[in-house]
């Protein structure tokens, strides 16, 4: 069903071929990246998404106090439970039908970043103490790694070697996940981190933080990383590439190359 769409808003520079990609997608039109050629963008986007089953509310409120969810993200355990962890430092469990259970009580003061191992344990980045606390599917925990500057993200490898972004210093580590041995990835970010996650090939890491930018780092064969370098900016972010420049004009922004969009 074509359903036309209207966009209001101001012009911003699409930075990255790949997060115009993702904008193009998300409404549902042909993938450019399957056709042949270079990819010319589509004068008008008007295919509709369509969800496969009806939308429903499984958490809201997040922030009510008498909520039992805090803002510390959640992750999804084997059997299909949101985890995360509230207000009182404890690891919790929310199942499709509303039941809530106790995983592990008070071993995290501020979450920010869950990610559980191949192997089932949980990890989770404790920004308030500057940990990374291991727990176990039986509700055991045990701190992994103490003394990091403001964790604030975390992302798993193929081989459960935990990345973990460090906010204070603007830094990326990884973490032996049994030795809990801690080696700098990439520092000197200008931003401070507060959010990773890997490409689907595991080639690239993808970096986020307080400005409106994404970087990303990239290993070659040998998996030594590489500098980091500005993947993309944030669709609607506040930008002047555009100014006096029509939809799907040229344009650049930090010195990549993009075509203004509306928002």
């Amino acid at each position: 069903m074509k359903t036309p769409q209207f966009f209001l808003g101001f012009y911003y520079c699409c930075a990255s071929t790949l997060a115009c990609l993702a904008l193009v997608g998300s409404t549902g039109c042909d993938d450019p990246a399957k056709k042949a050629g270079p990819w010319v963008p589509p004068a008008v986007c008007q295919e509709a998404a369509e969800l496969p089953k009806p939308a429903r509310i499984w958490i809201d409120d997040a922030h009510v106090t008498s909520h039992v969810f805090d803002d510390s993200e959640f992750v999804l355990d084997r059997e299909g439970r949101a985890v995360t962890v509230d207000r009182q430092g404890n690891v919790v469990r929310r199942a499709h039908d509303g039941t809530v259970s106790v995983l592990a009580e008070g071993v995290v003061r501020t979450a920010r970043g869950l990610a559980y191992l191949s192997t089932g344990e949980l990890v989770v980045a404790d920004s308030g103490r500057g940990k990374l606390v291991l727990v176990y599917p039986g509700g055991e925990s045990r701190i992994l790694v103490e003394h990091l500057d403001f964790p604030h993200g975390l992302s798993v490898d193929r081989d459960d070697t935990i990345y973990v972004a460090e906010s204070s210093r603007g830094a990326v580590s990884r973490v032996h996940p049994r030795t809990g041995k801690v080696v700098t990835v990439i520092t000197g970010l200008p931003f401070a981190p507060a959010g990773i996650s890997f490409s689907p090939d595991y080639l690239s890491l993808y970096i986020v933080g307080s400005t409106n930018e994404i970087y990303a780092i990239t290993r070659d064969a040998s998996g030594v990383w590489g500098e980091a370098v500005r993947f993309a900016v944030v669709p609607g972010a506040p930008s002047t590439a555009c100014e006096g420049k029509t939809e799907w004009e040229a344009c650049q922004e930090g010195g990549v190359d993009g075509v203004c969009q509306l928002d």
